[in-house]
């Protein structure tokens, strides 16, 4: 199971270095502070995402408008 490239082993070396610098105490602080974040910039990209499959089918439809528009001129 990889995780953005980082698999069980690299995440248990990841998980002692941090006990080591911030102590037991601090580490479920961190951690949520670091999944929440995590999660804010998740909601983020999906709006972003979201909005720009939106100006796509705007600008598809803009397309489709300028060719009808195009035909009835020279009909």
């Amino acid at each position: 199971m990889d995780i953005l490239g980082v698999g069980f082993p690299e995440l248990v070396v990841i998980l002692i270095i941090a006990m080591m610098i911030f102590g037991p105490r601090r580490l479920p602080e961190i951690v949520a502070k670091v999944g929440k974040t995590v999660g804010d910039l998740r909601k983020m990209s999906e709006g972003m995402m979201v909005e720009w499959q939106r100006e796509l089918n705007v600008a598809s439809r803009l397309d489709e408008l300028q060719e009808a528009r195009k035909e009835l001129q020279e009909a």
